[in-house]
């Protein structure tokens, strides 16, 4: 991360210049510094000083997803039982407030925004981006409810290439759908809801003859930390096997790796399990095991 004094800055008082950052690498060590100062002068003197290690990681996952045919929210009342929920890949827009991705489909690709984490909600906006063969983008709010918007957006995604994407949402219920390109940012569509539902689950699902593949990007400060569930193994593609003395050092094997999800650990014999990301989670029970996930 490198600082550099271009841009002079005149919204914060005795302060010319402010810091131009440059991009993340993919999977990078950061030094987080914490600056207590007498005064926002630039010849003011430096009180405290306090410092912490990040790993700061960016990797991405493709999802598939069949065709679930001729079905939508405007006539399907359990629509939600098709889509492919993201927090089965430990994905959890909601906690951005945004959903960023990449798809390749001839047409038809909807996103769930639902009030629920697992997507068993009645509460729901459905966006479709490229429906009617490929020719507009709708919006519902609910089961039955008609469609809020239909838009024509025509050839807005294609069977060949992928099309880059972001739905943003605020607390206040505004939500957009933009399409980003080479050259910029085009908003496809911008609505408030009055009553706002809360959003805490994101699915995804192509229909109406269209399969998708989706390129979900994922981003996270990876501090040590791991949520843990106890008697669980979790059931997965593992990236290595290994003995190790303790469960810390099992821990500590998989921040060495962006690719690694979380680790399988066997209290009685220490046997160290590291899981490979991009992959729906599968848990079952087991007495002697701990599944443990970065979080």
């Amino acid at each position: 991360m490198s600082f550099t004094s271009v841009t002079c800055d005149a919204s914060i008082p005795m302060i010319k210049y402010r810091p131009d950052l440059s991009e993340v690498a993919s999977c990078e060590d950061i030094v987080v510094f914490d600056l207590e100062t007498s005064s926002l002068a630039l010849d003011c003197d430096i009180l405290q000083i306090a410092a912490s290690h990040l790993r700061y990681c960016i990797d991405e996952i493709e999802i598939q997803t069949s065709n679930s045919g001729n079905i939508d929210a405007s006539s399907t009342p359990d629509i939600f039982n098709y889509y492919t929920n993201l927090s089965d890949f430990h994905l959890f827009p909601s906690q951005n407030q945004l959903f960023r991705f990449r798809v390749e489909a001839c047409n038809d690709a909807f996103i769930l925004l639902s009030a629920a984490v697992n997507l068993q909600s009645q509460d729901f906006y459905e966006i479709c981006i490229s429906a009617n063969g490929n020719k507009a983008t709708s919006f519902r709010r609910k089961y039955n409810t008609g469609a809020i918007y239909f838009l024509s957006t025509l050839d807005i995604l294609s069977c060949t290439e992928k099309r880059t994407m972001v739905v943003r949402w605020t607390l206040d219920g505004k939500i957009t759908l933009n399409k980003e390109t080479s050259v910029g940012t085009e908003i496809v569509m911008e609505w408030t809801d009055p009553n706002p539902i809360p959003i805490n689950g994101v699915g995804i699902m192509t229909g109406w003859g269209a399969n998708g593949l989706w390129v979900i990007e994922r981003s996270s400060f990876l501090i040590g930390r791991y949520c843990s569930v106890p008697t669980t193994y979790g059931n997965m593609m593992l990236f290595s096997t290994s003995v190790q003395r303790s469960r810390m050092i099992c821990l500590s094997k998989c921040l060495l790796y962006s690719a690694c999800l979380g680790v399988n650990f066997n209290k009685e014999t220490n046997e160290c399990e590291l899981v490979s990301g991009g992959q729906i989670i599968h848990e079952i029970s087991h007495p002697d095991w701990s599944f443990y996930t970065k979080c």
